[in-house]
């Protein structure tokens, strides 16, 4: 993925999670906005305007959101439905012959720039017939081939079951921030398509999927905020696309020409003052290096039961030139561990060994550690698996969809698991993969 495009994903998360508004007490209580809508959905689905859309699993709650705002399925808010094109075959002449009835396709949502302004095909009369006219202003979601593709229509227009249209109950609600937060959502509805020939999202997927609404003014605030920055990041991506074309047009044999002397030290001056390459690598390696203060048998029995060599004893005083990632004290009981603690009111500990705990800073931990990820990457914690045979792991089984205790682990670890494979030194994991289809 370009780097424009993983700028635009983690601001269009952050916009959703709250992160580029501030939250106003003068803002209308979301509560109250859904009320009105429930009210509106009701008198619709009594007038037979739109279907009821019967009893709807909700998906888990993908991220935290302010408190002042609202998990709400698409169709609490508005009329989401399918497209229609009944008529087979599709491309049957009749129904375009003279047409003059925009008929939108999955390729023009694709295309389009937030907005869909130009159009290629036409219904008449009798295409309009076995279709659906949706009014404009409409939002466009592409379910099928390339899934998750959003735009606006800015005239009224038809389209095929592969896009969904959505209109809002009301038109307090900003088209530009449900827009917004759709291509928010993009990656998430691909994990939700069905895999074959050709991908599908059903609507009964989508209708389950919890997304964030925030009050009708922060929502005009977010779409506003969003403008600008995104306006930024299109013109970023512009010089990106003119560095890409620059490295694709530069003569490989002058590139390999250049970098072979760079590393000849041909392109630079070599100074008396420069730190020399042993004291850099050396002070790389102490950086990563871990060091123990003492050896006994606490220590070896510790050690042996995760296969791993002693660590070499060294003067801890080196703590006060290289950053401390992590301390493990061996053989300490639980009284000693709160006296220890007490003296660190900035860190946490872990027992994963009878005999050892970690003691890391207290906004560290695996579980940070993966949340951290899939925020970056985007990535449902319903879509996550996580190893472990220590009491440190135990986080990362409670917050993973999947905990997998090795079996090697304690056997108070392993009940904490959803499943136990075989010892780490058994390709415990490659089994593990195995046994729910992965491999």
């Amino acid at each position: 993925m370009i780097l424009t495009e993983d700028l635009r994903l983690s601001i269009l998360q952050a916009a959703i999670e709250g992160k580029l508004t501030e939250q106003s007490v003068k803002d209308t209580p979301v509560e109250t906005t859904l009320n009105k809508l429930l009210d509106i959905k009701k008198n619709l689905v009594k007038n037979k305007k739109i279907t009821e859309t019967g009893t709807i699993t909700e998906d888990s709650i993908p991220f935290n959101i302010p408190e002042n705002w609202a998990w709400v399925k698409l169709c609490d808010i508005g009329e989401l439905a399918r497209g229609k094109s009944k008529h087979r075959p599709r491309n049957d002449e009749s129904l375009y012959i003279n047409g003059t009835i925009p008929m939108i396709q999955t390729g023009d949502v694709a295309a389009a720039n937030k907005y869909i302004t130009h159009f290629n095909t036409c219904y008449n009369e009798k295409g309009l017939a076995q279709s659906r006219l949706w009014k404009k202003g409409t939002l466009c979601i592409t379910i099928a081939a390339n899934i998750g593709d959003v735009a606006i229509l800015t005239f009224d227009a038809c389209f095929p079951d592969s896009v969904l249209g959505f209109l809002p109950f009301s038109e307090q609600i900003s088209r530009e921030y449900v827009y917004y937060m759709l291509l928010a959502y993009k990656h998430r509805m691909n994990a939700k398509a069905s895999k074959v020939a050709q991908s599908n999202l059903s609507l009964d997927k989508i209708n389950a999927m919890l997304f964030p609404f925030p009050p009708i003014e922060e929502q005009q605030r977010i779409a506003n905020h969003l403008n600008t920055l995104l306006y930024k990041v299109g013109e970023y991506e512009e010089i990106e696309q003119q560095l890409t074309a620059l490295k694709n047009d530069f003569p490989s044999d002058m590139r390999s020409s250049i970098l072979q002397a760079a590393m000849q030290g041909k392109l630079t001056q070599q100074l008396e003052t420069d730190s020399s390459v042993d004291i850099m690598l050396q002070s790389i390696i102490e950086d990563k290096k871990m060091y123990i203060n003492y050896h006994n048998e606490a220590v070896q029995i510790v050690q042996d039961s995760i296969s791993t060599a002693l660590p070499d004893i060294n003067n801890l005083n080196r703590g006060l030139t290289y950053p401390i990632y992590q301390v493990i004290p061996y053989g300490i009981t639980e009284d000693r561990e709160k006296d220890i603690l007490q003296l660190m009111p900035h860190c946490k500990q872990t027992r994963w060994h009878s005999l050892a705990i970690d003691i890391i800073p207290a906004n560290g931990g695996k579980e940070n550690g993966i949340r951290e990820v899939l925020k970056y990457y985007q990535i449902n914690p319903e879509e996550t698996m996580a190893f472990g045979d220590g009491w440190n792991d135990v986080d990362m089984f409670e917050f993973c969809k999947i905990g997998i205790a090795m079996g090697n682990a304690d056997d108070d670890v392993k009940k904490k698991a959803n499943y136990i494979t075989k010892d780490i030194d058994d390709d415990g994991i490659y089994h593990a993969l195995k046994h729910f289809h992965i491999l």
